[in-house]
């Protein structure tokens, strides 16, 4: 399990590092670069005591997380806190609050594992798509990505499989200032000399 583990953690890491270079070589009206549907309600930005765009002085003053170590894959400017989760449903082992630029931008709840043969992720991503629309769905080897992005904000639900168990997270991001992040290194990487977010 502790492997399995360090791999979801190494593949997270490496997808918000490469996902950004792959923007430099996008046309500019792809800016937003997310399917954007239009479902029945906006996904939410709040999750126990914080709240997507929230200030990092507010954070402080509100909450009970310890500083965590700068994990792969992020940006310059961008530090990371992991939550008491004594406020939060006890089927989470561990939710993670990420700053860019003094703004919280990005909110990731690792919930237990669960046996394959479980109906819970079956439900959540019927309830998920019938809240907020159909998913954009990528797939890798033992893992699955399902998108949801209601144009402010976008949620990404990542289930991690093996012969036995499934594990999964729910991270939930706002666009604007994942997009700010994702700009910034994008010119830093290119000396300046890409068009995105232009």
């Amino acid at each position: 399990m502790a492997v399995l583990i360090t791999i979801r953690a190494t593949f997270r890491g490496i997808f918000f590092l490469v996902f950004p270079i792959f923007l430099c070589f996008l046309p500019t009206d792809l800016f937003a670069i997310h399917a954007i549907f239009q479902g029945a309600a906006p996904i939410p930005r709040a999750h126990g005591p914080i709240q997507l765009n929230m200030p990092h002085e507010s954070f402080m003053q509100s909450t009970k997380a310890k500083a965590s170590e700068k994990a792969i894959g992020q940006f310059s400017d961008e530090y990371r806190y992991e939550m008491d989760l004594s406020t939060y449903p006890e089927t989470l082992t561990k939710v993670l609050a990420d700053f860019y630029n003094h703004r919280l931008f990005r909110i990731e709840m690792n919930y237990l594992p669960i046996a394959k043969s479980s109906q819970v992720l079956h439900v959540l991503i019927d309830e998920n798509t019938e809240l907020y629309g159909p998913p954009r769905v990528n797939s890798f080897t033992g893992v699955r990505l399902l998108f949801w992005d209601d144009g402010a904000t976008r949620m990404i639900l990542q289930i991690d499989e093996t012969d036995t168990v499934q594990t999964y997270s729910v991270t939930y991001i706002d666009d604007d200032l994942f997009h700010a992040a994702s700009r910034d290194r994008v010119q830093r990487e290119t000396s300046g000399r890409s068009n995105y977010g232009k």
